[in-house]
């Protein structure tokens, strides 16, 4: 139970990041059209997480299944009645949950929790900690320099600084130290660069 704790103050630290392609508008409609900056290379039942969106009513902040309606639109299942502008969208893929990749203009990010490991510092009781790392895989478009993408990562480390605490279920996650990142480079049509981010997290009966 504690690891759904804790994997469930990262997702919704990730969630609350900056989006990785921009939103100009959104529309007084009984589902609202998203208007992007760029071609937002997204299909029909994909689902992104629109942050930053800002003066709409009501608040677009969240994770929707989209219908794509142009290059540059989609709509998402909210009645808007005052439209908003600005922010972001993020495409993610999460462990073991269905996703589609998008065009190979759009970025996007997968999250890993590649294991729980457990510690137990003192003898005699139930208390344990759990001590490990999860992982962000940024996929940005090829030959498209690296600007994007480290300034991703460097949303990414500053969020996920040392000594940095996110909290679900009682549970309190920190973060031991900078977060690493590594170039994989080409990958699958993506550029490829890897972030880890090590925490622990002590669970008391």
């Amino acid at each position: 139970m504690s690891e759904i704790y804790v994997r469930r103050a990262i997702e919704s630290a990730i969630n609350a990041m900056a989006g990785m392609n921009t939103i100009v508008s959104s529309s007084v409609a009984t589902s609202t059209v998203i208007t992007t900056t760029l071609p937002h290379g997204l299909s029909t039942g994909m689902t992104a997480s629109i942050v930053g969106h800002s003066g709409s009513t009501p608040s677009l902040n969240n994770s929707y299944v989209v219908t794509v309606t142009g290059a540059s639109t989609f709509t998402v299942p909210v009645n808007v009645t005052v439209a908003g502008t600005g922010g972001g969208f993020t495409l993610t893929s999460w462990q073991n949950i269905s996703f589609t990749q998008p065009a190979p203009s759009t970025p996007w990010q997968q999250v890993w929790f590649p294991r729980f490991s457990e510690e137990n510092p003192t003898m005699g009781d139930d208390f344990h900690r759990i001590h490990d790392y999860f992982q962000i895989d940024l996929m940005y478009p090829l030959l498209k320099g690296t600007s994007a993408i480290d300034a991703r990562i460097g949303i990414i480390k500053a969020l996920f600084k040392r000594s940095a605490s996110f909290t679900n279920g009682g549970i309190v996650i920190r973060i031991e130290g900078t977060p690493s990142s590594t170039d994989y480079g080409p990958d699958g049509g993506f550029y490829k660069k890897v972030v880890k981010v090590r925490y622990w997290a002590d669970i008391f009966p």
